[in-house]
């Protein structure tokens, strides 16, 4: 019998190709390393749930998700960028710096962000996993699961300590989507004094006279504008409120990103309206910390109305 080659030929370059395509579709289509990461969650026995973001995920561009884990009464939080293939997920590891403080993007852009703690950077296939923390539990099952970290191995970012001894708890600048939002500000404990009181929003009624108006979504930022004395350490508290400023609900602590750019110190939040009528206002209480020998606490307090 005789074999027609360029029949063959042809018919071999069919095939290949549409095995090609074919297997750029099932590259495609889902995401099998994020199911299976959530796999290994629960197989862990771990609890978990994903909600989506809208302050982490301009840092690389994969779509971002939140992974709230629970092992018991502990809660950790880390963020999942997701790829519609390997090799996009792999180029975005070339934009985060070693320590995982820097990004430097394609288009010259540079970015130098300081954590709240350590940050953790892994990759499996078309998933990179971020997470900032020193949980020891968390970091067990990421490294296990998804192998060493490819950035951010445990080094923490140091700028220069903050001078201590200030008079009073310094200004900042408070704003919601660039526009200037009313705040308070009063010392818990400074320079060896302890000042007694409940806390901002009940003591101060003009926060709630004064509240402001935002939708969900609007980015809330702060700058310490003395950047000097900036705190050392930060906590926030969002409280949902009725109309005389009483807590109607538990109050929850706030995720927050820290960033320093040429000598500023800011963070930023987004804000997320109670889905409740009942809650007439939403209050933040921020408390700002510094490590000096008087060990000096602040509280910063601001009202939103739901």
């Amino acid at each position: 019998m005789k074999i027609n080659m360029k029949k063959l030929l042809c018919l071999f370059l069919i095939s290949a190709i549409i095995l090609s395509v074919c297997a750029a579709c099932a590259e495609n289509t889902g995401n099998s390393d994020l199911e299976a990461l959530l796999n290994a969650i629960t197989a862990a026995g771990f609890e978990h749930e994903i909600s989506e973001i809208t302050w982490d995920e301009d840092l690389l561009t994969g779509k971002a998700e939140t992974i709230i884990v629970r092992s018991g009464e502990q809660e950790e939080h880390f963020t999942v960028y997701s790829y519609s293939s390997n090799s996009k997920a792999q180029a975005d590891t070339k934009i985060v710096n070693e320590s995982g403080h820097g990004f430097n993007y394609r288009d010259g852009r540079g970015v130098q962000v300081s954590w709240i703690s350590y940050p953790h950077f892994f990759i499996q296939g078309r998933i990179i996993v971020f997470y900032v923390g020193n949980e020891a539990w968390v970091l067990d099952f990421l490294s296990n699961t998804l192998g060493e970290p490819f950035a951010g191995t445990g080094q923490v970012y140091s700028p220069p300590q903050a001078s201590a001894f200030m008079d009073k708890p310094p200004a900042i600048l408070l704003t919601a989507d660039g526009e200037e939002l009313i705040y308070s500000a009063a010392p818990n404990m400074w320079n060896g004094s302890i000042y007694d009181r409940t806390d901002l929003i009940r003591d101060m009624p003009f926060l709630r006279e004064n509240s402001a108006v935002l939708e969900t979504g609007a980015i809330i930022a702060v700058e310490v504008t003395d950047y000097e004395h900036r705190p050392d350490n930060i906590r926030i508290q969002k409280c949902f409120l009725d109309e005389d400023g009483d807590d109607i609900a538990e109050r929850e602590e706030v995720l927050f990103r820290q960033t320093r750019e040429l000598g500023v110190y800011r963070f930023d939040f987004p804000f997320e309206k109670a889905e409740t009528s009942d809650v007439v206002f939403i209050g933040y209480r921020m408390f700002f910390y510094w490590d000096n020998e008087f060990s000096n606490e602040a509280e910063y307090a601001f009202v939103v109305l739901n």
